[in-house]
Formats: structure tokens, sequence, C-alpha cells
């Protein structure tokens, strides 16, 4: 069909500018023949100004930003620090940094800036939200040490040459407790002494339907071929030398039989096959886990936040008969469940979770409660069903309870840190401190955001 915004070279003639909004067939065949232009373009054009502004605009769709749910750092724009509150804030605070060496008892209760290369894993892999926000607001990020750290620091040590079926630990208790931060923190101290990191921090992305799923009836499980590639991107990233050290076990072949990569390619290579061809990345992603489970060279920590999301009974995914997928259908959750579980370790690492109890989508299952030893929030009846497969992934699992307050020493570190980055808003003085810490029942959240940052209205 003729096209006006095809024919460049189409200029109306001056009698077609005399149609108006009444124009008549036999007019237009006279503008036409006058004007010895396509009827069909006149015709479109004078449809055109008949309808006048009844007519609908088209509007071009806009590209949605590609958005896989997690947040990450970045500093404020320069139009926000304009505002006065903002000028103020010209501390930048002299910390010491989390090194290994320095994690003894005499650091307990004191804060840590947290080193350059975690900032990069941070920023690789990102942070939960409240972690964000907080490390958006504070010059530096950092966190304190608590007695729960050096714990989580000890267990890091003595499993560094034992297989990850000795130790899978998942953080416990109420919202608010830190939880994240105690994570973050064994990942600082993994980094430094050698793991090959693998963190996931909002693992509810995985089943909540944000990312694109397709079939795979090789597997007959739903690949998530995005977020595999996002994954395998921050894999590479974050443990790029320790890549290039491990070596292939077997060749890597394609459909047809090909050699892809052969024995003795490094895992970055493996990785980077993945990084090339997005619909390859599920497949690279699971040889890429099964290939650092074999060796035993460098230990493996698999770190996943928001853990409890990956053991509900269905996710938001919709399989063609509109009916919800399992979590353990699905690729990457599936991957992350067995290697949490007793199916499938590393020979050299560990695995810890956290449970998230802000997140009310995705509540603990009571197979998880159970395996756990956890006390139900509500009543559960011996007739709620069970999932023998929820239960399968859960058996192996250990409860490591977080400490529900801070204790005063710890309580008095994070008060000073946020005095010091000019958070309080009122003159600082003990009672200050005592009431916030009271009001907040030493819970660190509510301390920090529902006592010191509300000093400006109290």
């Amino acid at each position: 069909m003729f096209s006006v915004l095809a024919t460049s070279s189409f200029r109306p003639s001056p009698s077609l500018s005399l149609l108006s909004n009444r124009v008549g067939k036999e007019q237009v065949r006279n503008a036409v023949k006058k004007a010895g232009v396509n009827r069909q373009v006149v015709a479109s054009n004078t449809k055109q100004m008949q309808k006048g502004f009844r007519m609908k605009k088209k509007v071009e769709p806009t590209a949605k930003e590609n958005h896989d749910g997690v947040h990450y750092m970045r500093p404020m724009p320069e139009n926000r620090l304009k505002v006065d509150i903002l000028k103020q804030h010209q501390t930048v605070l002299d910390l010491p940094i989390f090194r290994p060496e320095e994690m003894t008892d005499m650091a307990l209760g004191k804060v840590h800036a947290f080193t350059p290369t975690t900032n990069t894993i941070m920023k690789s892999f990102g942070v939960p939200r409240n972690v964000v926000v907080d490390f958006r607001l504070l010059s530096k990020p950092s966190s304190v040490i608590r007695d729960v750290t050096l714990r989580v620091i000890d267990k890091l040590d003595e499993v560094v040459a034992s297989t990850s079926k000795v130790t899978k630990m998942v953080f416990t208790g109420p919202p608010g407790n830190g939880k994240s931060y105690l994570m973050l923190q064994a990942i600082e101290y993994a980094q430094s002494v050698g793991y090959i990191v693998l963190y996931v921090p909002r693992a509810s992305k995985l089943v909540d339907s944000s990312t694109m799923y397709t079939y795979d009836p090789r597997t007959r499980t739903y690949v998530q071929p995005k977020y595999s590639h996002l994954l395998l991107q921050r894999l590479s990233s974050v443990n790029d030398s320790s890549l290039r050290t491990l070596k292939l076990s077997k060749d890597v072949l394609a459909e047809d039989g090909s050699v892809r990569l052969s024995v003795g390619s490094s895992l970055y290579d493996l990785a980077d096959l993945g990084l090339r061809d997005p619909t390859l990345a599920p497949t690279v992603l699971s040889n890429l886990f099964a290939e650092l489970a074999q060796q035993s060279t460098i230990p493996v920590l698999l770190a996943i936040d928001d853990i409890q999301s990956l053991y509900n009974h269905t996710t938001l995914y919709k399989n063609p008969m509109y009916e919800n997928i399992k979590p353990y259908h699905l690729s990457v959750p599936r991957l992350l469940l067995e290697y949490a579980s007793n199916k499938k370790s590393f020979s050299r690492g560990m695995v810890i979770g956290a449970i998230s109890g802000s997140n009310t989508n995705w509540p603990v299952p009571p197979e998880l409660q159970e395996s756990l030893g956890l006390t139900p929030p509500r009543p559960v009846s011996v007739y709620e069903k069970r999932y023998p497969e929820i239960e399968q992934y859960a058996s192996g699992l250990e409860n490591f309870p977080v400490p529900e307050q801070l204790t005063l020493d710890e309580a008095a570190a994070v008060y000073d840190l946020w005095r010091k980055d000019n958070a309080l808003h009122t003159q600082s003085t003990d009672e200050l401190f005592l009431s916030k810490y009271t009001e907040a029942c030493g819970n660190p959240r509510r301390f920090v955001w529902e006592g010191l940052f509300r000093t400006m209205t109290t």
C-alpha cells in the first residue's frame, strides 16, 4: 500500500490546501485531476482532515526499562543534592576497614566499613531494599561487628575444607534483627579469605513472575534465560580471577554433538559462552554450578537472602493451563534448592540463607518451619497439606538464630555512627539514646528507622 511517509518527493499543490472539513466526492475528484497525484493519497489526507480533532493520536510505545527487581547502590542525583538538608551532609567518616585479621573480640561493638572489593560485590549482585537505603544515607557502607558476626566467621573457618553437606545454615529471627547485614558480613569475610561467592540478594524475584520464562522439554522445567544471563554476568565479574584458574573437567558439547569447549578450558570461558548466547545461559549456569561443586581447589559460598520464598507451595508464574507453577519446576529456583538441600553439594564450601520476615507475600511454609524447628506464628493443623518435594528440599538445613536485640554496646556504636553522619536533628544526649533504644526494644531496624530518623519530629 502506498504510504505518505514513504514518499518524500510528494508535495501537495496549493489546490489541495483549499479542502475543508466538508469536502465532497466531486471536489475530491476535481482536486485530484488538477493536482495530478495519487487518488489514495488525497483520499487519505481528506479523511484525516474530515475527522479533525476526533482522530486519536498514535502514541509510540516507549520501551520499558529492564529491571530484575534488585536494588543497586547508585549516587544521588545532583539536583537533589541542592536541598539544604543534603548540603549539610559534608562529613566523610574515617572508619576502620573490615579485614579478616581484625575480626576478634576486640572488634565487638565497633563499626567497620566494607572494603572496596565488597562494594564491587554489592554493586554487581545488588543488596536488599532496606540495606541499600541505609547505604545511600551513610557516607560509607558500613556495619557493626556483633557477637553473632564472629560466630559466623568461626563457622566459615571451620568448614573451609569440608563439603557443604556439613553446614547449610539459615539465619532466622524477627523482622529487622540484622539477618541481611549478617549475610553481607559473611560475604565480606568469605571474599577476603578466598571463597568464590554466589549471592542472591532477593530470591523472591525468582518466583514473583518478574522475569521471562519458557518451557524446556529436555529438562521438563521452565527456564529463565534472562535471570540466568544476569546471574552469569554477576558471577563472572565478581569471581573473575578464581574462575580463570579453574579448568573444565569434561567437554561442553553442542546440540549437534560438536565440542563447544574442550577439557582444560577455564570456567570463565564457560560463563562467557552463556554471556555471548543468552539462550544457552540456563544450561551454562547449571554446568557452571556442577563444575564448581566438583572442584576442591577453591571453597564456594552460596548465600541466598529471602530464601523462604523458594520453599512456598506455588509461585506467581502460570503454565499454559493458567495454573500456578511450583518453585521446583523453575530452572533457577530448582538449581538453588538442589544445592541448599542434600541432593547436591559443593566439595568445599558452605550454604547460608536468610529468612525475610518483612516480606509477607512469601511466608515461611510449614515444611520449612518444621525442618528448622521454628515456632509457627499461628497454629498449624495436622491436616494441612504437606508437599513431599518441599520436605526433601528443606531437609538438612540448620537453624542459626540471630539475636533479636542489639546489646547496649552495639546500639551505642550504631547511634554514634549516625550521629557523626549528621542523621540526628536534635541535640545528642544520653537520654535520647536510651529512650530510642527502649522504644525500639533493641531491634536494629526499628532503632534506626523508627528512632533516630524520627528525631526531626520528636
